[in-house]
């Protein structure tokens, strides 16, 4: 069996080539997001909202949104991930950081928080200056 720490890296391997059924393997199919109330789509749940802010960040920033993982730790049924995170909107740069938190219960993440080391107003402008999104903005489910 795989330590937390290993199927986090895994995950994020596996978005960094854009693997989404890979990506999302981690979780569980009742996840809890703990995210910052600026990110968008709050009224989806789960795997479905984490999707579709993924896209929604790669949409505004044509492609260029980018996490490297600078390191992850694991105990019990706990993992977290720090990543250094870039992107490109309107040929300005913009660079952060972002430490996931992740409860697992077995091998597959029952909760999730996130957390950001730039003020959420500032992250929020560069990604589109929106507090929320509705589902129909969305352009994959």
């Amino acid at each position: 069996m795989a330590t937390p720490a290993e199927i986090v890296r895994a995950h994020f391997d596996a978005r960094s080539n854009r693997d989404v059924a890979g990506a999302s393997a981690m979780f569980g199919p009742d996840l809890v997001l703990h995210l910052p109330k600026f990110v968008p789509f709050e009224d989806r749940n789960g795997l479905n909202r984490l999707v579709a802010v993924l896209d929604y960040v790669l949409h505004h920033t044509d492609g260029t949104f980018a996490s490297e993982v600078v390191g992850v730790l694991g105990e019990g049924q706990v993992a977290v991930a720090l990543l250094a995170v870039t992107a490109t909107r309107d040929g300005v740069a913009f660079a952060h950081h972002q430490a996931w938190t992740y409860r697992f219960a077995g091998d597959l993440v029952a909760e999730a928080w996130l957390h950001l080391d730039r003020p959420e107003a500032e992250i929020a402008e560069f990604y589109g200056g929106v507090t929320q999104r509705s589902t129909e903005d969305a352009s994959t489910p």
